[in-house]
């Protein structure tokens, strides 16, 4: 009989929310970019100037210098998987994957594969330097190898981990995060930071979990995110001395991260599409409508805000700007939107994240009305209806005295108009 009684729910959403699409209209977030459709993506990055490389399963590279408009094979019958790129100064672009480190000095226009740096290699930075570190492993160890001369010859670092990921603050420091050597598949997960290129090794005491260190991002603010196999995303914002732990789902794996100019941060799982956290990872908000398939391998974002996801299934890229305003002093306009409520499904109460789109600081805002319909389209409660100046704003929903079911809440600001649905369960 529930199941009977959920079934009829489900219809009965597809049909009012069909009938009401004006009303309840929302854009997606993800759309297909063309060209790559059904590929399996490893890899995905973007040089400083734009142009954007793709590693493909079966081998080869894909580039486009127009965010993903056209695309030029790069080398046709290259047979190596990138899985990983890098990009020194000068203009080379690196390509790792699992036969070894391949070298570019025309935009990746042909490819020459650099000296043997090791086996089962993992992930790839490059430093302001120049310098080329790479990080591999295999069950019975691992390590970051260092290359100062373009990757002709390699040293080892001597660091004792599978180093699975690597990332490099503004300041120059190195992070290595994976497991310990000798562990096998199941940990203990680790995150080693190097202040000297890879000379000495310090242990930040990242947490002992039984799983592994992915991927690795840095914020604009210097905060480091760290993710797991299993555990979802962890921060730290004093340079890996403390970490806390994220309120990501049981058992999500995390695959990739990518944090935009404002400090938003992504994160791309094997399983579950992208979610974002605009709060260093405190709390997290799935985006995947327009999204087709949820495994999402690698993200970059461009320097105009573009968030792209190489997926199983294609490349996505993000229909607006992902950026919101962080300086004040330079004060550019910020976006309309309105967030996933957070918790849902939700017992009684549900906290509503929306954003005023506009220029900060300037005129005394607009007229704002977020309210929440049952599934027949009528009222059933208004969360906020007076001016706002643009900002973000939250605001909390107490569904007491309602009854257990989807409702759909839905923000109007001039002529933005989004609608989400969200779940009541008692």
């Amino acid at each position: 009989m529930k199941h009977r009684t959920a079934l009829q729910v489900c219809m009965t959403a597809l049909i009012v929310i069909g009938s009401r699409s004006e009303a309840f209209a929302q854009a997606d977030f993800w759309q297909k970019v063309p060209g790559l459709n059904g590929d399996t993506l490893h890899g995905l990055a973007i040089n400083t100037g734009g142009t954007l490389f793709v590693g493909k399963r079966g081998g080869g590279v894909a580039r486009s210098t127009d965010h993903g408009v056209t695309w030029g094979v790069s080398s046709p019958g290259l047979t190596f998987e990138a899985y990983r790129f890098g990009f020194d100064s000068s203009g080379k672009v690196f390509a790792l994957g699992f036969t070894g480190l391949y070298r570019s000095t025309d935009d990746g226009s042909s490819w020459t594969q650099t000296g043997d740096p090791g086996i089962s290699l993992k992930t790839l930075a490059i430093n302001d330097s120049g310098h080329i570190f790479v990080g591999w492993g295999h069950e019975t160890g691992g390590t970051v190898e260092r290359s100062t001369d373009n990757g002709t010859s390699w040293v080892n670092t001597g660091l004792n981990t599978n180093s699975y990921a690597l990332a490099i603050s503004a300041s120059g420091t190195l992070f290595s995060g994976g497991i310990i050597n000798g562990s096998g598949r199941t940990g203990p997960a680790c995150v080693f930071r190097s202040t000297d290129n890879g000379s000495t090794w310090t242990n930040t005491g990242f947490f002992t979990l039984p799983d592994a260190v992915t991927c690795l991002a840095i914020s604009p603010a210097g905060h480091i995110f760290a993710g797991t196999s299993s555990f979802g995303v962890f921060h730290s914002s004093d340079d890996g001395a403390h970490w806390v732990g994220s309120r990501f789902g049981s058992r999500t794996s995390v695959t990739c991260l990518a944090v935009n100019a404002s400090g938003a941060i992504f994160a791309g799982t094997a399983n579950e599409g992208v979610l974002r956290s605009t709060d260093d990872g405190e709390t997290w908000t799935a985006v995947n409508s327009g999204l087709t398939n949820l495994n999402v391998s690698a993200l970059a974002v461009n320097a105009s805000g573009t968030i792209f996801a190489g997926t199983w299934g294609g490349l996505f890229r993000s229909v607006q700007s992902t950026t919101s305003v962080t300086d004040l002093s330079f004060n550019p306009p910020i976006s309309f939107s309105l967030d996933q409520n957070y918790p849902n499904p939700f017992n009684p109460t549900t906290s509503v994240k929306y954003t005023v789109g506009g220029t900060r600081g300037q005129g005394s805002g607009l007229s704002v009305k977020l309210a929440v319909f049952d599934l027949l389209g009528r009222e059933v409660a208004v969360l906020v209806n007076e001016k706002k100046a643009p900002g973000t704003y939250e605001v909390k929903f107490d569904g007491s005295g309602l009854a257990s079911g989807m409702y759909v809440y839905r923000l109007r600001a001039g002529s933005f108009v989004q609608a989400r649905t969200m779940l009541l369960l008692k």
